[in-house]
């Protein structure tokens, strides 16, 4: 029985390497073939405002899926509000939704504690699954002026790897 066991978590262990291996990992750049998918949902923190797809047509635009109990968004924010900051007066701009649950306040919280003055927007499952982001966060996604999505980045991704990738779009 306990030979069995062993078989049983060496092929689990196997199949998980395989895994690995097989998908990009965090960081890992995925181009996409389609149009950044509508949407229209309520904000959070400096703008209570819905937060839309279309308010932002025609420019360059940073989607980051994220939430406040994630590690890794967390640390990812940092680079996103700088890509904002460097960007933003030439027709970019970032556009972070929450994956969060339950209380807005906690979340509208963190995003005044943390700096975060881009667009943010509680999100849904649904508008997750239209971008594609597959039950990984932090998810962002890189549209360029004409609303196409450029870059899938799934994970923690460092800023210099989202400015090299902005910086061809912007020029």
């Amino acid at each position: 029985m306990g030979m069995m066991r062993g078989r049983d978590l060496m092929r689990a262990l196997g199949f998980f390497l395989f895994i690995q291996l097989a998908l990009p990992g965090p960081g890992a750049v995925w181009a996409a073939e389609k149009n950044m998918p509508a949407f229209s949902l309520p904000g959070i923190g400096g703008s209570a405002e819905l937060v839309s797809s279309e308010k932002y047509q025609g420019k360059v635009i940073l989607v980051n899926f994220w939430a406040t109990w994630c590690p890794p968004c967390r640390r990812e924010i940092p680079s996103l509000i700088r890509l904002y900051h460097e960007n933003r007066d030439n027709g970019f701009t970032v556009i972070g939704i929450s994956m969060d649950r339950g209380d807005r306040r906690k979340i509208s919280d963190f995003v005044t504690k943390i700096g975060i003055d881009y667009p943010v927007a509680l999100g849904t499952p649904e508008v997750a699954r239209s971008f594609g982001a597959m039950g990984t966060i932090p998810a962002t996604f890189l549209m360029n002026r004409q609303g196409r999505i450029v870059k899938k980045y799934p994970g923690y991704t460092t800023y210099e790897k989202m400015a090299e990738d902005l910086k061809e779009l912007m020029e």
